[in-house]
């Protein structure tokens, strides 16, 4: 069979490793296995194509073929190698017509498209792309000749057999003739629209790995815990439409993986995928019911190898062709080539396509009843009929190459007239007509009869070159939605031919611009009218609602769910329309530039007409499948006369389409002038007025406006809008006041949009770009948090039940956490805030610790804003900044002293007696404590250990150096710090043994020898407490014999002696740098207090080195000579080993701990000592030096000679090893 697993992966594999060579022809010359197989293939081929037999394509010749066409795609066009491949391709190819092709394909065959129709579409597909990466135009046109002939006479054959009646003909033209002809014409003359060839995409690498590193599989495990917090616990639903999604803000998807579309399907997501190869059907069926997986997320083999009628048209639909990229592949179907087709199929009439139905039906018949057939046969014989299929692949043929086609000769415009006329040919024998009724007869049948209605529609969009002929198509398609009796079924059946129909009105508006006012009119029609097609679905759904809310089986995924089908389709209709409108409004501003504004009003006063009803709930249920989440409620539909439920619906769809494209307009237009701000300011008036679950929906499109670029001004509104909400609706003013808000509505309007806020504020932090932009954000909605815990602060003191206080105000503000947790995610550490960005974090943390979120333990919150409090630690800037002006505690608190009571006071206490409970001083110190010194220390002590808990980055725990380096916050920061050492080394200890491990452990080790210098005493000694716990034999002694450490201890006694020198006292920097780290050694003041630095560090570096040679002292001293060799390496006569103290103090440790032996005296008998390892040590440097030396002086040839000795005379040596050991 085609692409036999095993067969064609091997030879994939091979071609692949010659194409990516630099030089295919000079690797071939060299590679002799290459090239012999090469040349096999090569020749197997030739000797099909050169026999006076009949030619006979089995399943290996096709494998063969494909990947020797594969090869060819992918190598240069001046390699000699791809033109005596495309010689022997292009023989091979012109004996197809009469070649004799295998019966069936073996049975584990996994497409579900005949074998011949999926190695026609490879190869025709091959050789599109040999010809348009060709540099010479008449190779380019012989191979495209070649295609048109070889495609003729297939078409005349068929012909001939057809007049003849030719019974006998039925087999080779239902297994192999007519496949090979749809494989041709779905392929023929694409291109890619980027530089990977088609061919490439239909066989990718596809690499499995057998094994996996252990310590990766331990590290995954082991940070399964943080990714769930940094991931599964912020969950929001997403505000931005499909039609948004891809067209507006396609480039700003890097959204959190839990804002997925709603009604996109859960189980690609969830890794459950679909079997779609092994199922034939249409493409308008792969539409219908797949609806949430849109064709471009399907394989290429699954979709192009498995459904009837398919092209790569629709994936360069998604990029324009104006903006094609690829530089590799050129246009190669010329005007004469698609006039030679077009005449040959001038040769299909209606009695060919009689006959090829006649031939599908017997042969069909025929293979079915074969018994050894039955159980798998039909995967590879799936056509009942032939003459709809071979129309829907003739006119896409036409569409997509004459799309490709510039429009500028004459030529072209009498072939598009040509093609024009062929359509219209089609129409008048009925070959194209849609019998309502032939769907219950053959439902796969009558969808494929819809493909090839919307690909003529296509055509004709293309081809017609007169503006009346425009004109009537356009009032066609407009009539297509008029549609009042057509069933839901049916629908479903035509939505490929309805989408089109609303996406020709747009770009017959785009070709004829005259047209625009029409499209943009019937369009709007369509949606606000609205189209008896659009109610019947948006009713249907309705229906569905209230049947499912009287047996409360509303689920969170009732969007995706096949029983809301209807929905679907209604979605995609309404997006369809929406992108028309706006894409007409932007045709028609160069005539009319006041059009927008002319709509705008249009649309604002069908929004404002209508009756409300007062209990207005449950007639908008369907409109929170686009807005929020089902809630369960009574349906009161019953109480309610079937035309009064009619009108009320019908004004719920105006509603509910004029919000969404006012939305799609405040994105798609923001470049017009005031546009933004007119629909901002018509939503607006809308929201609230009265309450209903329209304002969800106006609230998701200011999101949505949030997310695109905003004026400055805009942006601030929208900002201060959401604000007035939540803070309104979260704490009301009371309605005896008369108060009003600044908008001058009352905030129970609001009772519906609060939550719809906070979700609109978390796709805007998932989905905005910039950092400037989302750092505007966080600052936002900090300063919302901030408001909010004043207002709760406030509350709480009114409130006389304690269990209403800390439920009823708190709550406003946790409801923030996991928004701000989805910004925090996508920035890197704040590490150098601005003051207004340090002291908002000052304030968060403050609340964090007042209303117990950052306090897991405490158990009144949901987990998830625990979790995402963890998350935020991460990334927040510490509490305490050198670069912002310095504010005493009390006055940094955002609340008043008379905000704050005895008890507030009295329970932060005890909790900081709880944690510092084995710290014997600290209750002293916290007793004394105010307020505002009890809530800094515990914001301090939460976000420090999460921070060290929950990130990965060495620099996390050092963190805690910026509080010991304060003079005015050493108060309890040591007891904060110890803690958070004891989680580092504890997490240090969890995590596998990894590189990463011992790269954070290193440079953990190598920043606490730095403080080990600091200028205080007191950071010093934490900084030496730290140091050594490090180092004990209870957490990573091994740390003794690492390289880097013993570098950086040599480096940093070398520094400490340069401060040293007496000449140069007044003239050292004040800041040294420790070579190959990130951190700087700060020199005191006075000579005296130098050095005793420099003796306490060097006393540390004999511990450390005692300690070093005494786990091992032959790798101890194998790093000082490397380091050695590194400070020598290209300098030629260098002092830097003799004037480096470092290495100095280190000769002196090795001399001085190394072994002795006692060897008796010659003449006096006394003992002498001499200290054999460092002797030895000392021998075998210089021996390695003189190595060096001699290496470096010789010349090539002597060089080769002396690592040949050196080669041979190790091998020696190991035989006499073994030999000794034997």
């Amino acid at each position: 069979m085609l692409l036999e697993s095993n067969h064609i992966n091997i030879l994939l594999s091979f071609v692949r490793s010659i194409s990516k060579s630099n030089d295919p022809d000079q690797l071939l010359s060299h590679n002799k296995r290459s090239s012999l197989l090469l040349n096999f293939l090569l020749k197997q081929i030739r000797d099909h194509t050169e026999s006076d037999q009949k030619l006979l394509i089995d399943q290996r010749l096709e494998n063969t073929i494909i990947a020797l066409a594969y090869l060819a795609v992918e190598l240069n066009d001046r390699c000699k190698i791809r033109q005596d491949i495309i010689t022997v391709l292009l023989d091979f190819y012109q004996r197809i017509p009469t070649a004799k092709y295998y019966e069936l394909a073996s049975y584990n065959y996994k497409y579900a498209l005949p074998p011949a129709e999926v190695f026609s579409f490879c190869l025709h597909t091959a050789l599109t792309e040999l010809a348009s990466t060709s540099e010479d135009a008449k190779t380019r046109d012989n191979i495209m000749f070649i295609i048109a002939d070889v495609i003729r006479k297939f078409v005349e054959s068929i012909r001939k057999a057809a007049n003849n009646h030719a019974k006998e003909r039925y087999q080779s033209i239902y297994r192999y003739e007519v496949p090979f002809l749809f494989g041709a014409l779905r392929s023929i003359g694409r291109i890619s629209v980027n530089d990977q060839s088609l061919i490439s995409q239909l066989f990718p690498i596809s690499f499995n790995s057998s094994t996996q590193s252990i310590y990766i599989e331990q590290k995954e495990s082991t940070n399964n815990s943080l990714n769930n917090v940094k991931n599964s616990t912020i969950t929001f639903r997403p505000i931005i439409s499909k039609v948004l999604s891809r067209s507006i803000l396609s480039s700003t998807n890097d959204n959190i993986p839990q804002l997925l579309y709603s009604n996109t399907n859960n189980s690609i997501h969830n890794g459950d995928q679909h079997d779609y190869s092994s199922k034939f059907r249409s493409l308008s069926s792969v539409e219908s019911s797949d609806l949430g997986t849109s064709k471009d997320d399907l394989p290429m083999d699954s979709l192009f190898f498995s459904v009837s009628g398919s092209s790569y048209h629709h994936r360069r639909k998604s990029s324009s062709l104006s903006n094609l990229t690829s530089r590799r592949f050129r246009i190669c179907v010329t005007v004469p080539i698609i006039e030679h087709i077009h005449e040959t199929f001038q040769l299909v009439d209606n009695r060919v396509v009689r006959f090829l139905d006649k031939a599908a039906i017997v042969e069909y018949d025929s293979v079915h009843r074969q018994n050894s057939y039955k159980s798998y046969s039909k995967r590879y014989f799936p056509y009942t009929y032939f003459g709809d299929v071979l129309i829907l692949c003739i006119i896409k043929f036409f569409r997509d190459n004459l799309e490709l086609l510039s429009k500028s000769t004459e030529r072209l415009l009498s072939m598009t007239k040509a093609t024009y006329l062929f359509v219209q040919q089609l129409i008048t024998i009925k070959l194209l007509d849609l019998d309502n009724d032939e769907y219950r007869k053959d439902p796969h049948r009558y969808r494929t009869r819809v493909d090839a209605n919307a690909a003529a529609l296509e055509l004709l969009c293309l081809s017609c070159d007169d503006e009346s002929e425009a004109e009537k198509l356009c009032t066609k398609c407009a009539e297509k939605f008029s549609q009042e009796t057509i069933s839901i079924k049916l629908l479903a059946a035509q939505m490929p031919l309805l989408i089109t129909s609303l996406e020709i009105l747009s770009r017959l508006a785009d070709k004829y611009q005259s047209l625009a006012t029409y499209s943009i009119r019937v369009l709007c029609d369509f949606l606000t009218e609205p189209s008896p097609l659009l109610f019947k679905l948006y009713r249907h759904t309705s229906q569905k609602l209230d049947e499912e809310e009287q047996n409360s089986f509303i689920t969170d995924d009732i969007k995706s769910s096949k029983e809301y089908r209807a929905f679907q389709i209604f979605e995609k209709l309404r997006d369809s329309a929406i992108e028309g409108i706006c894409k007409s409004l932007f045709i028609r501003l160069n005539s009319d530039p006041k059009c927008v504004e002319a709509l705008l009003t249009q649309l604002s006063a069908r929004l404002a007409s209508g009756p409300i009803n007062d209990n207005s709930d449950w007639m908008f249920n369907i409109v929170l499948l686009d807005a929020a989440p089902l809630k369960r409620r009574t349906s009161v539909r019953q109480d309610i006369d079937k035309e009064k439920y009619g009108n009320l619906l019908q004004t719920s769809l105006v509603s509910h389409n004029t919000i969404l494209t006012l939305g799609h307009m405040a994105i798609a237009l923001k470049d017009v002038q005031h546009t933004q701000q007119s629909i901002l300011a018509r939503f607006q008036q809308r929201l609230g007025d009265p309450p209903s679950p329209l304002d969800i929906l106006i609230i998701n499109q200011i999101g949505c406006m949030l997310i695109s670029s905003l004026p400055q001004a805009t942006y601030e509104e929208i900002i201060r809008l959401f604000t007035e909400i939540i803070i309104n609706s979260t704490f009301p003013i009371n309605d005896s006041t008369n108060e009003s808000t600044t908008t001058g509505r009352h905030p129970v309007k609001y009772k519906q949009a609060s939550n719809a806020v906070i979700n609109a504020l978390a796709n805007v932090a998932a989905n905005i770009q910039g950092t400037v932009e989302l750092m505007n954000l966080l600052t936002s909605i900090l300063e919302l948090f901030v408001q909010l815990g004043l207002r709760a602060k406030d509350a709480s003191e009114k409130s006389t039940k304690n269990a209403l206080k800390v439920s009823n105000t708190a709550g406003s503000l946790g409801v923030l956490i996991p928004v701000i947790a989805v910004v925090m995610q996508r920035i890197t550490v704040i590490s150098d805030p601005s003051e207004r960005v340090f002291r908002l974090f000052q304030r968060f943390w403050f609340y964090c610790v007042l209303y117990g979120f950052a306090d897991a333990e405490g158990g009144l919150w949901p987990t998830e804003w625990h979790d995402c409090v963890r998350l935020i630690a991460t990334k927040s800037p510490t509490l305490v900044s050198q670069s912002v002006s310095y504010v005493p505690l009390k006055a940094a608190m955002p609340l008043k002293p008379e905000q704050i009571t005895k008890e507030d006071n009295t329970g932060l206490k005890s909790k900081l007696n709880a944690i510092f409970s084995t710290y014997l001083n600290a209750k002293a110190f916290i007793d004394r404590f105010g307020f505002e010194q009890s809530a800094y220390t515990l914001s301090v002590y939460y976000l420090e250990t999460y921070r060290v808990r929950y990130s990965l980055v060495p620099s996390a725990f050092q963190c805690i150096f910026s509080y010991l380096e304060d003079p005015g916050l050493w108060t309890l920061m040591t007891a904060v710090g110890r803690k958070c050492f004891d989680i580092y080394v504890n997490e240090m200890k969890n995590f596998p043994k990894s590189p990463e491990r011992n790269k954070n452990l290193e440079v953990q080790c190598q920043f606490f020898m730095v403080k080990r210098t600091h200028v205080r005493n007191e950071v010093r000694e934490e900084a030496k407490y730290y140091l050594h716990s490090l180092l004990s034999q209870n957490a990573f002694p091994n740390l003794f014999c690492n390289s880097v450490i013993i570098e950086t201890l040599m480096n940093i006694i070398d520094i400490l002696s340069y401060s040293l020198n007496e000449d140069n006292l007044h003239k050292v920097i004040a800041h040294h740098r420790v070579p190959n780290t990130n951190y700087t050694v700060q020199f005191v003041d006075t000579h005296e207090k130098r050095l005793e630095l420099f003796n306490a560090f060097v006393d540390f570096g004999r511990m450390f080195t005692e300690q070093a040679l005494m786990i091992s002292q032959t790798l101890v001293k194998s790093c000082i000579q490397q380091y050695m060799f590194k400070l020598e390496q290209g300098k030629r006569n260098s002092d830097a080993v003799r004037q480096h103290k470092g290495l100095h103090v280190m000769w002196e440790y090795l001399s001085t701990y190394s072994k002795t032996v006692d060897v008796n005296g010659a003449s006096n008998g006394n003992k002498l000592y001499y200290r054999t390892d460092f002797a030895d040590y000392m021998i075998s440097l210089s021996e390695r030096n003189a190595a060096v030396g001699f290496v470096e002086g010789l010349d090539r040839n002597d060089y080769r000679t002396a690592l040949k000795q050196v080669k041979n005379d190790m091998e020696n040596a190991i035989h006499d090893r073994l030999s000794s050991l034997d």
